[in-house]
């Protein structure tokens, strides 16, 4: 009966971090569910001065995918210089289809970068108008941003505590839970549908690290946006308004030398006086000079 009561603390504990270990798990299985996961609405500075949106209809096309189609599966890296603590590195450059830490349901990241180009194009007031050309693929483009996307790759690390359920215990209580290492590499250029000559080229590129991040943040993730987005967007948001400005300046020369091409073109009308000739002297002596 004495071994019975004394077994009771240790059973309450066991129970205690089973409950806990259920409930980093279920944190962990809605994580970011609800969080947005697209790489629209994110802040721009200005890069040019304002002027009236440039007179021309851009559209932006799905970007290409050469992304290496690399994932998690095939790298794990099992890491450890602490007792007790062990760390597991995860790469991918494939997020949107393998993230082992956090659920994150995105569409295609060729789709999902276009989107957000064009989402900040528009929001940029430089053009009359900015398409979205999966969206509304019929509409009549003057220029067409393409794009090539070869890089989106992720490091997650992954860190673990002991063994068992007391990882997850360790979790819930706020320990880290991952850090993420990010690079983007996309090549874009812009093309003229008159003539279908490329008239500009550019290059987004950048790094960016999260550290130490708690399944709290996950939970939570960041300006309402996933982890991953919000870092990913982050790296637009820094590298956007150079290509802005640069498109801005390319496409104001294309509508200033279209407006030169059209006005030379005009028939030139050239009008010259030419003084009447001058009477001769019989007139003075005509009625006509009298008058």
């Amino acid at each position: 009966m004495i071994h019975h009561y004394l077994n009771i603390p240790r059973a309450l504990s066991l129970y205690c971090w089973i409950l806990i270990m259920v409930a980093g798990l279920f944190m962990c299985g809605c994580a970011a569910s609800h969080l947005d996961h697209s790489f629209n609405n994110i802040p721009l500075q200005p890069a040019v001065e304002k002027n009236a949106p440039l007179p021309i209809v851009l559209g932006v096309d799905s970007f290409v995918d050469m992304r290496p189609q690399s994932h998690g599966d095939d790298n794990k890296k099992w890491l450890g210089l602490m007792p007790g603590v062990l760390w597991i590195e995860i790469d991918s450059d494939i997020p949107e289809f393998y993230s082992s830490t956090s659920f994150y349901n995105s569409r295609p990241f060729n789709s999902t970068f276009a989107e957000g180009v064009a989402d900040a194009l528009r929001r940029s007031d430089l053009f009359k108008s900015v398409v979205f050309i999966p969206v509304d693929p019929y509409r009549a483009v003057e220029y067409r941003l393409e794009g090539v996307l070869r890089r989106s790759f992720v490091k997650e690390t992954s860190y673990y505590y002991g063994a068992s359920f007391y990882v997850w215990g360790f979790r819930v209580l706020g320990f880290p839970y991952v850090s993420y290492d990010m690079t983007l590499n996309l090549d874009l250029r812009l093309r003229n549908m008159r003539n279908n000559q490329i008239v500009w080229n550019g290059t987004i590129e950048g790094t960016r690290e999260d550290k130490y991040k708690t399944i709290y943040n996950l939970v939570r993730g960041k300006e309402g946006k996933h982890l991953i987005a919000y870092n990913f967007s982050k790296i637009l948001s820094e590298k956007l308004p150079v290509v802005l400005a640069a498109l801005s300046r390319v496409l104001a020369k294309e509508v200033q030398a279209k407006s030169e091409k059209t006005t030379i073109g005009l028939p030139q009308l050239n009008y010259h006086y030419s003084p009447p000739p001058p009477k001769s002297w019989k007139s003075y002596f005509t009625m006509e000079h009298r008058v």
